[in-house]
């Protein structure tokens, strides 16, 4: 039998042949300070409230040790389910592309009149981007502007600008726009704002690039800030474009993760629980608990066979090779402690381990009578409720999904994920969709805010007719309104 001892600080484990055996740990030692609490403090040492002073800039924080852009996309991406949601709600809204409309209210309900054909310029315009070495493709910019919607409900995107910047000639004062990742950007400025006085939005005009969370590293980029009241007075720009909500000055803060952090954190973490219980509980049914005075008894055992030795040798005497199977010689090392512990680990193991190979085994230790009485080697057993232990966890991770399902809008019947056993209909499933795509205009607006400002700017003649762009979404037909031979059931082949 191969018999492995891992330690972590004064807890260990001991594995045969590769499994979890017995676990063991050592009473009455200190412990060490947490890694996560020292990158903590070490977070929080450049950050001032709501700002940081950076190399002269005054960078407003966003969120708490301005992270949090970086905690959002940590928690989401690490997630067994909302990176996929949040995929099904970006192609739910880019749906078939985009198109160029014209708002009806003639009706009894708003439609949308699509006249793309009428100004075949503004798509030409759109499929130069991916011709522009600064730009990338118009699909490009859009899906990742959705994409950060979702994650974030704010945006940035650089504006660049022909030279003249201006609408002369027919020319076209905008090249294009690019996507800027949110997690890189943060909204600052030259000016010296009074520590008492916080930070308002229209002094940030500046907007900073960079890896904030090693910021002494890396280089920093400076943009100045698009200001759409005065589009064109740079030569490039980058504009925050942002849903606000409730008592937010300056950054959005998506609505949904303040309340499902936990929910999104215990989602994240079961999977691991789960794994870690096969990898570890499942084997090691048994948990050593080691007297820190059995551990003093025998570093002063060593010791004094060490001090023996020493005076053995002046003496030209052979010396005390072994102690209890450890090799010593004329100086102690806590490594021979160490050894001994393991030595006995290993013991245990050798008697605890191996189907039907313990009878006649013994394992024996000294007690210890101390100031708080009798002081031993400890055997518990670990209780292996595996069945319980995952099936709580699968329930938990049944309520979450709902959470986080309801945090995100989304019905169980549009993201796929359902009840054990249990269904939505067809009809059920049909209307959730129907009242989940009526519900997108007002995120639509926002997604499209800054192509539609650039679209008008180019095109004055659109911002006259008040043609906008949008997407184009289409609902199904219902199976009762399809003839049979159509419907999907027969369309499989």
């Amino acid at each position: 039998m191969n018999i492995e001892i891992q330690n972590f600080g004064n807890n260990g484990v001991s594995l045969a042949d590769g499994k979890a055996a017995i676990s063991f740990s050592i009473v009455n030692a200190d412990q060490a300070d947490s890694i996560a609490q020292d990158m903590a403090n070490y977070s929080r040492y450049f950050v001032m409230g709501d700002r940081i002073n950076l190399l002269g800039y005054t960078v407003a924080t966003h969120g708490i040790d301005n992270m949090i852009p970086n905690i959002v996309k940590d928690y989401i991406d690490n997630n067994p389910i909302l990176p996929e949601i949040i995929k099904k709600q970006v192609r739910i809204m880019f749906g078939k592309g985009v198109g160029l409309y014209i708002p009806d209210e003639s009706g009894d309900k708003p439609t949308r009149k699509w006249v793309s054909a009428t100004y075949p310029d503004v798509f030409n315009w759109l499929d130069s981007w991916d011709k522009d070495p600064e730009l990338d493709s118009f699909r490009d910019y859009i899906t990742r502007i959705i994409h950060e919607y979702y994650y974030m409900e704010g945006y940035y995107d650089q504006w660049f600008f022909n030279k003249s910047r201006r609408l002369v000639n027919g020319n076209m004062p905008i090249r294009g726009l690019k996507y800027k990742n949110g997690v890189l950007c943060r909204l600052a400025t030259t000016k010296v704002i009074d520590i008492h006085q916080r930070i308002l939005d229209n002094e940030c005009d500046l907007v900073l690039e960079g890896d904030w969370r090693k910021i002494f590293f890396f280089q920093m980029f400076e943009w100045n800030r698009f200001d759409p009241a005065n589009p064109f007075a740079f030569p490039t720009a980058v504009h925050y474009v942002r849903d606000r909500s409730f008592n937010e000055d300056i950054y959005a803060n998506p609505t949904f993760f303040t309340g499902q952090k936990e929910w999104i954190k215990g989602s994240n973490l079961n999977p691991k629980y789960i794994n870690s219980y096969l990898e570890n509980s499942f084997n090691a049914k048994v948990h050593v608990i080691i007297p820190d005075a059995w551990i003093k008894e025998k570093t002063e055992a060593i010791k004094k066979a060490c001090d023996e030795n020493d005076n053995r040798a002046q003496a030209n005497k052979k010396l005390i090779e072994e102690y209890e199977g450890v090799k010593i010689g004329t100086e102690f090392s806590f490594n021979m402690v160490t050894d001994l512990i393991n030595n006995k680990i290993k013991e245990c193991t050798n008697v605890m381990s191996g189907t039907g190979k313990n009878q006649g085994k013994m394992f024996w230790s000294r007690s210890f009578l101390t100031e708080h009485g009798i002081e031993k080697w400890t055997f518990e057993s670990i209780p292996t409720s595996y069945k319980e232990f995952v099936d709580s966890i699968i329930s938990y991770n049944k309520i979450t999904n709902t959470m986080l399902l309801a945090g995100k809008g989304l019905a169980p019947g549009i993201s796929n994920l359902t009840n054990d056993g249990v269904f939505n209909s067809g009809s059920q499933a049909y209307y959730d969709y129907m009242i989940y795509l009526d519900s997108l205009q007002y995120a639509e607006d926002c997604i499209l805010e800054d192509i539609n400002r650039a679209i008008w700017l180019n095109f004055p003649q659109l911002a006259k007719a008040r043609v906008k762009l949008g997407f184009i979404r289409s609902a199904p037909p219902r199976q009762q309104d399809v003839t049979a031979s159509e419907r999907m059931p027969n369309n499989n082949q």
